[in-house]
C-alpha cells in the first residue's frame, strides 16, 4: 500500500488565487492536522500548497497544473506512489519546467536529474547513497524528490505541517 500523493506548491500566491486558477473551491471543512486521504489547501510560508492525498485524489493534481500556475510564480510539483516506487519533483517558472528529479521504479539507483536542480540535492543524494549501500533491493533513492521538496518548502507528505490548518477542497 503506502502513500499515493501529489501536490503543487506555489511561491507567493494566496490560497484563494490558487484555488481560482485551478478551478477548485473550499468545502468549508478544516482540520488542524491532516490524517485522512483527501484534497486540501494549506500554507507553508511563502508557499501555498494544494495537496491530493490518497488513491482517490493524487491523480487530480498534475504537472500541467503546476505549469499553468507558473506564469508569475515559481511552482513545485511533487508526485509519488509508494506502491509503484515512483516519485518526482519538478520546478516550473514562466510556464516551463526548469529542473526535475525523477525516480522511476526498478533497480535501486539514483534519480534522473534534468536542468539545474538546487544545490541542496547533492547533500541529500550523498546521504541516500550511504543509506543505500549494501541494502540490496531496498530503494532509498526513492526518497530523493520528497526530501528535496521538504528542504525547499518545509512540507513533506507523510508528516504534513501547516501554518494555519488544512482546508478541504473540491472541484468548482
Amino acid at each position: 500500500m503506502g502513500f499515493r500523493a501529489s501536490w503543487i506548491a506555489v511561491e507567493g500566491m494566496s490560497e484563494d488565487a490558487l484555488l481560482r486558477q485551478l478551478r477548485r473551491k473550499r468545502t468549508g471543512e478544516s482540520e488542524a492536522e491532516h490524517y485522512d486521504p483527501g484534497m486540501v489547501v494549506l500554507r507553508r510560508q511563502p508557499w501555498t500548497i494544494l495537496f491530493g492525498d490518497g488513491s482517490d485524489h493524487f491523480m487530480e493534481i498534475g504537472a500541467d497544473d503546476a505549469a499553468a500556475c507558473s506564469a508569475e510564480h515559481r511552482v513545485l510539483f511533487l508526485s509519488l506512489n509508494d506502491t509503484a516506487m515512483q516519485s518526482e519533483l519538478r520546478c516550473f517558472e514562466h510556464g516551463v519546467e526548469v529542473w526535475s528529479v525523477v525516480k522511476n521504479a526498478g533497480e535501486p539507483r539514483p534519480p534522473a536529474v534534468t536542468g539545474s536542480a538546487p544545490a541542496s540535492l547533492a547533500a541529500i543524494l550523498a546521504r541516500l547513497k550511504g543509506e543505500q549501500a549494501g541494502q540490496g533491493d531496498v530503494d532509498y533513492w526513492y526518497e530523493a524528490p520528497a526530501e528535496l521538496a521538504k528542504v525547499l518548502t518545509g512540507f513533506r507528505h507523510d508528516s504534513p505541517e501547516s501554518d494555519g490548518g488544512f482546508h478541504g477542497v473540491m472541484r468548482a
